[in-house]
């Protein structure tokens, strides 16, 4: 993939912004393999880190996000769960579901709280640019019939 992907991001920048992106996953390799497949992507891209769903709700009313990766398995708060409550204040941001699973029922509570891509780990630089592209788009999940899955 080349950084002329048609994605939200790549709009972002024609306009002279710098992407802002929040990683929510209590795995500090994950996030670091996320942070380097955006970076990889687009230098530019500042990423914010989050261990879990409160912290990630607390930094989303802190600084205003371009995008939102957010991994399903948190600790405390379920990452539905913290959809959910995203979902009611920022009805607008994409957000990109992160887990070890393509089950079918996940993927399809995920999309139906509000998801706008769904990524199975582990991540790399091609899956984050494809659920980036699928969140700007209407994708087919291969998988269940739904929007928008990366494996």
């Amino acid at each position: 993939m080349n950084n002329k992907e048609d994605t939200f991001l790549s709009r972002l920048k024609d306009e002279g912004k710098s992407p802002r992106i929040l990683i929510v996953d209590d795995s500090k390799s994950m996030r670091a393999m996320m942070r380097v497949a955006l970076h990889e992507f687009d230098p530019s891209i500042e990423v914010v880190e989050s261990l879990d769903g409160p912290d990630a709700l607390q930094e989303m009313r802190l600084k205003h996000f371009d995008c939102v990766f957010l991994d399903i398995n948190l600790p405390g708060m379920h990452g539905i769960e913290v959809l959910s409550r995203l979902r009611k204040t920022w009805t607008d941001i994409p957000v990109i579901m992160c887990t070890g699973t393509s089950d079918k029922k996940v993927v399809i509570m995920a999309l139906g709280k509000g998801a706008n891509s769904y990524i199975v780990k582990p991540v790399n630089q091609v899956k984050v640019l494809k659920a980036l592209r699928a969140a700007s788009s209407q994708d087919i999940c291969p998988l269940c019939g739904h929007d928008r899955l990366y494996e």
